[in-house]
């Protein structure tokens, strides 16, 4: 598990802009507990940040406009706007529970300015003449994922340049440094400012042993979109806010293969961080949870503690 404190203390000694943010799409099978992690560490760093008397404004913005280019969200009659406001809504709750200084913004209220409308049709001008561009914004998805990408003209990519361009510090999910790569040169080419990003470690499916992670080794590497909770059709495999039951959650936790080597995938420590952080949220404790090397020793222990936890923050969530 990365030590989140370090990136603190290397952020309070260069930073000289205040503008944090993370920005995610969703599609209609609900919220993923994953995206809770980025919600907390969001906060935490703010608070760490704040301390050091730096102002700092924090966003997690909802792209709901990028939600219905998907051809996937497009196949259901749910409303994928209103699936957007709805999720708003439950996202204020769910910074109220728990302390959250960062706020929530809608894509399409952020995009409701000329302003910014002008700065996505510079940015495709620009990544669209340029074929290194198009070629990182090919590994921002899974492969499965690329011909539709290309079909929207890597919408959905240059949506997320620009929104960048707002900002000064951004943090998701490994793939995404793609995204930050194909930013460098379209910025360097508009003279604009370059974001500094941060990467959570990658978000894992539950109940999946070594086997699987051998026949996909993208997933190994990168992990599931941790935003969507049907990501490369894995939603049975993972925690879905409101809808994953109690005993389910015993079920995937249990049957996840694990190992005492630190650097092969361990989904259940990171859910383990995700309870912890929400603790020290509700709690006011800024401090980002560390382990000890001998949390990943005793596999049962670890799994027993984090079903205790994880157990308690869904009944928490669903009374919110």
């Amino acid at each position: 598990m990365t030590n989140y404190n370090l990136i603190v203390n290397k952020l309070k000694n260069s930073l000289t802009t205040r503008r944090c943010f993370y920005g995610e799409t969703y599609d209609t099978l609900g919220m993923t507990i994953d995206s809770l992690k980025y919600y907390f560490f969001l906060s935490l760093l703010h608070n760490n940040l704040t301390k050091f008397g730096i102002e700092i404004e924090s966003t997690v913005v909802i792209a709901d406009t990028a939600s219905g280019i998907n051809k996937s969200s497009q196949m259901f009659n749910t409303n994928i706007d209103q699936i957007g406001i709805d999720r708003l809504i439950y996202c204020k709750r769910i910074k109220k529970h728990f302390n959250l200084p960062i706020n929530f913004i809608l894509m399409s209220d952020l995009f409701d300015s000329e302003k910014i409308n002008e700065r996505i049709r510079l940015v495709e001008s620009v990544g669209n003449n340029d074929p290194k561009v198009i070629e990182l914004l090919s590994k921002t998805v899974l492969k499965n994922k690329i011909k539709q990408e290309q079909d929207t003209g890597f919408r959905y990519g240059f949506e997320a340049i620009a929104t960048g361009t707002l900002f000064d510090i951004k943090i998701g999910p490994p793939r995404e440094k793609y995204y930050d790569q194909a930013a460098k040169i379209i910025c360097k080419k508009l003279k604009l400012n370059q974001l500094q990003s941060i990467y959570l470690t990658p978000t894992f499916p539950l109940a999946q042993d070594f086997s699987y992670f051998l026949m996909h080794p993208e997933i190994e590497e990168y992990g599931l979109t941790p935003y969507k909770a049907g990501s490369n059709q894995m939603q049975d495999f993972r925690i879905i806010l409101n809808t994953t039951t109690i005993e389910n959650v015993k079920h995937l936790i249990e049957g996840t293969h694990l190992t005492t080597n630190p650097n092969l995938p361990n989904p259940v420590l990171d859910l383990l961080f995700i309870a912890d952080m929400a603790n020290n949220l509700k709690n006011k404790d800024d401090n980002f949870p560390v382990y000890k090397k001998d949390i990943y020793l005793n596999i049962k222990k670890l799994k027993d503690l984090t079903i205790n936890k994880i157990d308690k923050l869904l009944i928490e969530i669903g009374n919110i």
